[in-house]
């Protein structure tokens, strides 16, 4: 899933065919465009100077959530997919996405990743704890991330590690960035299980 003002095009171009063969890969693209025709998406507002506040519209994180699970269901009965190989994960704010499903929907997914993102500041995780233990994490960050903070990754590992998630947790020394590196860290850690 893409980051804020992330689109289709970059993503279908530069990096569906980086992943494995293995998978069906599929790119969501996020539902809100910033402003008409300017081909930038988002999958929640903010405030500039708060980039890490997801209350400012809780309504279009809920209703992104929402509109990822509806495509879930139909990526399973299109693609004839077992629903428990599904993994989802995002760049920036598409990992604040795939924490916020992970969250409160860990039985629609098998694993999840983050990679440089934050916790959504509002989320309703499951009362019964072992819903989370089948679930997989990797948490990826950017050491010299200038957008969203590394300390952020370390909130997300320790987050899902109290619910019982199996986390693999990374640091890359890059910016702000979706690098290959990252995509081949990705394709290691689907393969591991």
């Amino acid at each position: 899933m893409n980051g804020h003002m992330g689109n289709l095009d970059y993503f279908k171009y530069h990096m569906i065919n980086q992943f494995s063969d293995n998978y069906v890969t599929v790119i969501l693209q996020a539902p809100y465009e910033l402003s008409i025709f300017s081909n930038k998406w988002t999958w929640f507002d903010f405030y500039f100077s708060f980039f890490a506040d997801t209350t400012f519209n809780e309504e279009h994180i809920n209703k992104s959530c929402d509109e990822i699970l509806f495509s879930i269901d139909k990526i399973i009965e299109k693609e004839n997919i077992n629903p428990k190989k599904m993994y989802v994960g995002g760049n920036s704010q598409g990992g604040v996405m795939a924490c916020k499903l992970a969250l409160e929907h860990p039985d629609a997914i098998d694993g999840f990743i983050a990679h440089n993102a934050f916790l959504p500041i509002i989320y309703q995780p499951m009362t019964d704890k072992s819903s989370y233990s089948p679930l997989r994490g990797l948490i990826i960050n950017d050491k010299y991330d200038k957008r969203i903070k590394p300390i952020n990754s370390k909130q997300i590992t320790n987050t899902f590690i109290k619910l019982g998630v199996d986390i693999k947790s990374t640091e890359l020394e890059m910016g702000h960035d979706f690098p290959k590196l990252s995509r081949d860290l990705i394709n290691e850690w689907m393969a591991s299980k």
